[in-house]
């Protein structure tokens, strides 16, 4: 019997670049569809047909090269951007029951790794946040790369992703027309991910406006030349009790030094 012959480089190579293209096109489509709620993390979720995804591979095949790639750079960096906040607010859903706000919460960073030493031990939790870094450096980084290999391959194919993308549009219109969702309350169509960057924005407008007005309210406190040492003068003299209450939770304190 002879042996088998090997597979042709050319075989090998094209199998390699529909794998890398298949790759980057799920991760392109998980960034646009994934909700960034954990409740809302379903497999009909990640089902849905991003209109974000439409729009970005009608472009893609309509502009010129150029212009291709610099769309693709901009919307590659803000894609990117999105999936690392998409991912942190799933953390955030579940351990405090809202979104990331990335103005205000840009020093828990400190403040959850000792939480999470607590729980689990400092080493481990030591290997999380590595883990969690390299995620996210990964994400920023591979977003991108995907994007562009997307649009490059929409583009070397431009009537076919044409005609598809009109027959999704066509499509999902009528759907939308109908009320047609793929469960409850899960739609066909998904703009999640421009939901989510304009969401994003206005908090942290929201932020910068409010830490502004405080700085503002601050300057002109009349309290703030008094020295310290007699702000409380009005209690010298009195029995004062000063009580601070807080709540870990059981799941903090169980089997723990507390």
């Amino acid at each position: 019997m002879q042996p088998p012959e090997p597979a042709a480089p050319g075989r090998i190579r094209r199998a390699r670049r529909v794998l890398a293209t298949g790759g980057a096109a799920l991760l392109v489509w998980w960034a646009l569809v994934a909700p960034n709620e954990l409740a809302r993390l379903t497999p009909l979720a990640l089902v849905r047909i991003p209109l974000e995804g439409l729009v970005i591979l009608a472009l893609a095949v309509i502009l010129p090269r150029r212009g291709r790639r610099a769309l693709a750079l901009v919307v590659a960096a803000v894609l990117g951007v999105l999936a690392t906040v998409k991912l942190i607010d799933l953390g955030f859903s579940s351990t405090l029951a809202r979104p990331f706000d990335p103005v205000a919460d840009r020093g828990y960073a400190g403040d959850a790794l000792g939480v999470l030493g607590d729980s689990i031990g400092t080493t481990p939790a030591r290997i999380v946040a590595v883990l969690a870094v390299l995620l996210v450096v990964g994400l920023l980084v591979l977003t991108p790369l995907a994007l562009v290999r997307v649009t490059d391959v929409a583009a070397r194919h431009r009537r076919h992703v044409l005609g598809a993308a009109a027959l999704l549009a066509v499509a999902l219109a009528a759907l939308a027309a109908t009320g047609a969702e793929l469960g409850r309350r899960v739609p066909v169509a998904s703009r999640s991910a421009a939901t989510i960057a304009y969401d994003h924005a206005r908090v942290s407008a929201a932020s910068i406006r409010d830490a502004r007005t405080f700085a503002d309210v601050a300057e002109r406190d009349p309290l703030r030349v008094v020295p310290s040492d007699r702000l409380l003068e009005g209690l010298r003299g009195k029995d004062v009790l000063f009580l601070f209450v807080e709540s870990y939770g059981r799941v903090a304190v169980q089997d723990s030094s507390m």
